[in-house]
């Protein structure tokens, strides 16, 4: 189901038969590294490294200011909660991040996603096992990138569904529309 189809979205996988479009164009006629440079995955378990907050935004660009930092955090709506850390920015976050809440994690991993300026963000399930608190964020923040990013969004949520241009089901392995 969707982790296949974010796999073939990907190019991780080859479909067996018919074909992935982008823009009209096959996508096994792309250059894959260049093609997966320009997407963000952000995945329903979100992954942090045990180091600062400030180290797992830099670990996808490092070469990443101050001043686009500062915008990526905003959108993930994470200076609220990263404020009232002790070391702020410089926060150890734990083994997979579990220092922090999910809905810190998630938030601070969306951050990440925006560190590099993606054309495309995919989005595996972002609100499920949030409080609704950290939901109503998330769902503040994707109202706002996709107002200039594309966002590919896996979600039974009929809340952040609402913010889709364009809906897809997946039903008995076909996808329609």
């Amino acid at each position: 189901g969707k982790s296949t189809l974010l796999d073939l979205l990907l190019g991780i996988q080859i479909p067996s038969s018919g074909e992935i479009l982008i823009d009209n164009n096959n996508l096994e006629n792309f250059d894959l590294i260049s093609y997966r440079d320009k997407i963000s995955v952000v995945t329903q378990d979100p992954f942090l490294f045990n180091i600062s907050i400030i180290d797992n935004l830099k670990w996808s660009n490092n070469n990443i200011n101050e001043q686009q930092l500062k915008k990526c955090l905003d959108l993930a709506k994470c200076p609220d909660f990263i404020d009232k850390l002790p070391d702020k920015l410089n926060t150890i976050v734990g083994e997979r991040g579990m220092k922090l809440s999910g809905g810190q994690r998630q938030r601070i991993s969306l951050a990440r996603a925006l560190v590099n300026e993606p054309d495309i963000l995919i989005l595996d399930e972002p609100t499920s096992s949030l409080d609704k608190e950290s939901e109503e964020l998330i769902f503040e923040s994707l109202r706002q990138i996709s107002k200039f990013t594309t966002i590919i969004l896996v979600t039974h949520d009929d809340k952040i569904l609402s913010l889709a241009d364009k809906i897809y089901s997946i039903q008995d392995g076909s996808v329609i529309n």
